[in-house]
């Protein structure tokens, strides 16, 4: 009696980006004998997964099955998908304001998103802030931005920066010469 050798097919690990399509799946076979190959699979095994062109980031099966041998025992391996956060880009204008003055309020620019996505689909939007107050003298300092969570991005926060001018004053003197 000759029993077939046992064969292990194994979905290969592969990822992508968030909103991207997926791969075609690969796999590797271990277990061939007598310098055979997958050619000896009259067919071929079929590989899946249950994530699609818009499923959020995180860990899915890669499904493996349906192959055939006559002279082969086969057994799966599922494998490892891996949807990965895409960069958003987070900046702010640059600003000039007068000592003395209140900082403006940033304006936070995204440049990224997909999916006819925008900031609505923030966790937590960022926050853009910096060290000077209306008393900081003169001189430029960094607009820093952090803190935005979100499920399918991650932030590349680039700073911007607060130039403080010289206060400008206008001095008016009412004094009554006519006597």
């Amino acid at each position: 009696t000759i029993e077939p050798a046992s064969l292990v097919i194994k979905a290969s690990d592969s990822n992508r980006l968030y909103c991207e399509n997926n791969p075609v799946f690969q796999y590797t076979c271990s277990g061939f004998v007598n310098g055979e190959s997958e050619t000896v699979l009259t067919k071929k095994p079929s590989l899946q997964t249950n994530a699609t062109w818009n499923s959020n980031t995180g860990t899915y099966s890669i499904e493996i099955g349906g192959a055939e041998s006559k002279n082969y025992s086969i057994t799966y391996e599922k494998g490892i998908f891996d949807v990965q956060k895409r960069e958003l880009t987070v900046t702010t204008k640059n600003v000039t304001r007068a000592y003395g003055e209140n900082n403006p309020d940033f304006e936070l620019i995204y440049d990224g998103f997909v999916n006819n996505e925008d900031e609505n689909v923030l966790l937590m939007k960022p926050k853009a802030s910096t060290v000077a107050t209306p008393s900081s003298n003169v001189g430029i300092y960094s607009i820093e931005i952090a803190n935005g969570v979100a499920e399918n991005y991650y932030f590349n926060c680039k700073a911007g920066q607060l130039t403080i001018e010289k206060a400008y004053q206008t001095l008016s003197w009412n004094q009554d010469i006519s006597e």
